[in-house]
């Protein structure tokens, strides 16, 4: 009986140093993304809400997207949020972000929405490149989201690698420019 039991502490003893090394193997990716521009929100209270003659989307009193005039755009935004039950909304570039993310508990909103507005892409062929001295994010050669430099490109590469992100999604894009996008799996 001692045996087994030496031989059970032996086994689970390897495992959980598997279990570590496998941890500090993808530590380095973790870290990468530790200065996350991200603000919490509670998705059950966004709403799309006429305010000065602008349709905006909040969180209680928090703006999370101005849509001007696009009442319907707006209305959509909020039925996106809440399907995706989206926490987290994040920013590269700021104060003037050029480019969101939005994250459910911190990972990549997955699932479908009716009727939605998206193109599919493979994150592991995205790459920040310089196109006539604008920075740009491109899957090939489609251009997905241009930057106002180097840094910011590649954290948005860096973004949607991690989160392994594969479709970019628009609301308005018919009627440009387009209201608002988000990325999903």
């Amino acid at each position: 009986m001692r045996s087994k039991l030496k031989a059970a502490v032996i086994s689970l003893q390897t495992a959980v140093l598997a279990f570590a090394g496998a941890l500090a193997f993808c530590a380095p990716a973790w870290s990468q993304l530790t200065d996350e521009d991200c603000v919490p929100l509670n998705w059950a209270s966004v709403e799309a809400r006429l305010e000065g003659g602008s349709w905006k989307l909040v969180d209680g009193n928090s703006l999370l997207h101005d849509f001007g005039q696009k009442d319907v755009d707006a209305k959509q935004a909020e039925q996106i949020i809440k399907r995706y039950q989206i926490n987290r909304q994040c920013f590269v570039g700021r104060p003037n972000a050029v480019f969101t993310y939005w994250l459910t508990d911190g990972r990549s909103p997955t699932g479908q929405f009716p009727n939605e507005d998206c193109v599919p892409f493979n994150p592991e062929n995205v790459q920040a490149s310089n196109s006539s001295g604008q920075w740009l994010m491109v899957d090939g050669a489609h251009a997905m989201f241009a930057f106002s430099n180097e840094n910011d490109a590649n954290k948005a590469v860096q973004i949607v690698r991690h989160y392994g992100f594969n479709r970019a999604c628009f609301i308005g894009r018919l009627q440009p420019p387009a209201s608002m996008h988000y990325l999903r799996n």
